[in-house]
C-alpha cells in the first residue's frame, strides 16, 4: 500500500499547469530532476505497515490515523494557502496540532523508532 509521508492535498498546490509536481530523486549517486502526479511522488510501499499484526490490520495507522487526519486537515489547509483570514474553532485547533505532530512521525526516518514495522521490501 503506498503510504504518503506528504499528503497528496499537500503536494496538489505545487502543482503546475500540467497537473504535475517536481521532484528530485538521486540516481546512480547524482540528483535527478523529475514530473510526476502527486499520487506518484512523496510516498513509500508500506511505510506505516505493521508486521507483526494479523494481515487484515497491517494497514490500520494509514487507514485509521493518516487517511481521516488527511481528510479533517484539507479544507484547513485549503484556507491556509489561500491566506484566508479566519479563526481557528477548538476542533480545527485540535486537528491541525495532532496533523503537525504526526508530521514527525509520518516521514521515513521515523521508522527507526517504530519497532514492528514493515521492512520497505515488505509485500502489500
Amino acid at each position: 500500500m503506498k503510504n504518503h509521508f506528504v499528503p497528496q492535498f499537500a503536494l496538489s498546490y505545487w502543482e503546475e499547469s500540467d497537473g504535475k509536481v517536481p521532484y528530485f530523486s538521486r540516481h546512480r549517486g547524482r540528483i535527478v530532476p523529475g514530473r510526476c502526479a502527486p499520487k506518484y511522488t512523496g510516498y513509500e510501499n508500506d511505510l506505516y505497515a505493521f508486521s507483526e499484526v494479523p494481515e487484515g490490520r497491517r494497514h490500520d495507522v494509514e487507514k485509521k490515523f493518516f487517511s481521516p487526519l488527511d481528510n479533517a486537515i484539507a479544507p484547513i489547509y485549503a484556507r491556509l494557502e489561500r491566506r484566508e483570514r479566519f479563526e481557528f474553532t477548538e476542533p480545527e485547533r485540535r486537528v491541525w496540532a495532532m496533523y503537525l505532530l504526526a508530521g514527525l512521525a509520518r516521514v521515513p526516518g521515523a521508522r527507526r523508532v517504530a519497532p514492528g514495522t514493515a521492512s520497505p521490501s515488505a509485500g502489500g
